[in-house]
């Protein structure tokens, strides 16, 4: 597995020693071809996957590449900043026969599975609403160029701010688990608090405000960058309510 971020950083190192620690092999590249452009790297026949991991403005343009170099691609979220772009990397997964899967992890946490299972069964009766809360204290304290520097706070590379980085999880999240789409939309995206290098205000978003209108409900939910730090996720149903994945309640 080639992971193509730059400059080379500590996640690349903790993946690094996953796949050791499960007898997965990985080829550290960075080391060994000191950090080739990701042109080169795609051209290497022995690469049969790769994960995208570089600032949003980027996605589309690597993982086309990489599709049409024949690897399976793991893209982060945001897919891109653009639908033209996400339709076209659909169009060149379609074309190249190779699979492109987005990061939307959340669905991958063992909670969310549980709960999408307990919706399904009806365990917990008809959803009348979901509140989702997803935050921490800003991507200036853990990207791996941390600071008021970071590329998350410059539009031009990230295009979209907290509503791209956390936002996007809790919107596929939502639909996951209901088994509902997202037919309607009101949302307030604004700039409270983070602030740049010259001590300004970021140029993108660092809350978002969601309510959302699905097929079956009506969806509240919010997403800051200013946070202590807390994901929550709350359904609320006629015989029981789903509250950070914990049954509460007792039969209606």
């Amino acid at each position: 597995m080639l992971f193509l971020e730059y400059p080379p950083c500590t996640t690349c190192k903790k993946a690094k020693k996953w796949l050791d620690d499960n007898g997965i092999s990985y080829e550290d590249r960075h080391i060994k071809q000191n950090n080739p452009t990701y042109e080169e790297l795609l051209a290497d026949p022995t690469i049969e996957a790769v994960s995208v991991c570089a600032a949003n403005h980027a996605h589309a343009e690597i993982t086309i590449a990489a599709l049409k170099a024949g690897k399976h691609v793991l893209c982060e979220k945001p897919m891109a900043v653009t639908l033209p772009e996400c339709e076209a990397m659909v169009a060149a997964a379609k074309e190249s026969g190779k699979y492109l899967m987005i990061g939307q992890n959340q669905r991958l946490a063992m909670a969310h599975a549980k709960a999408k299972e307990l919706i399904e069964q009806g365990a917990i009766g008809k959803v009348l609403t979901f509140r989702t809360i997803f935050g921490h204290g800003g991507p200036e304290t853990w990207s791996i160029d941390p600071g008021s520097n970071v590329w998350f706070f410059d539009k031009t590379k990230a295009a979209m701010g907290a509503m791209a980085d956390l936002g996007i999880h809790k919107t596929d999240m939502i639909q996951y688990v209901l088994g509902s789409k997202i037919v309607k939309t009101q949302a307030v995206l604004t700039t409270l608090d983070k602030k740049d290098a010259t001590g300004g205000l970021i140029g993108v978003d660092d809350n978002a405000i969601c309510i959302y209108q699905m097929e079956n409900g009506v969806i509240p939910w919010e997403k800051p960058w200013i946070s202590c730090g807390k994901a929550i996720s709350h359904a609320t149903g006629k015989a029981y309510s789903l509250l950070n994945q914990m049954l509460l309640g007792r039969p209606g």
